[in-house]
């Protein structure tokens, strides 16, 4: 399980981008990124859907201002 202060960067990272396709290519780096460091399936189900959260929000914030 991620520790608040690495959820908090990946927030950021995901924050920082700037494009909806942006969004998806830092999201799956890093889920990819988790599967390579962990064969955990309850910690890999854990952060997909932590990811997904973030990226939901960020994607949701850009189809807003359009």
């Amino acid at each position: 399980m991620l520790t608040l202060v690495e959820q908090d960067r990946v927030i950021l990272i995901i924050d920082d981008c700037t494009s909806i396709d942006e969004v998806s290519e830092v999201t799956s780096f890093i889920y990819g990124y988790v599967i390579e460091l962990t064969s955990d399936t309850q910690e890999r189900k854990y952060m997909h859907a932590f990811l997904r959260k973030v990226a939901f929000y960020k994607i949701k914030e850009f189809l807003i201002e359009k």
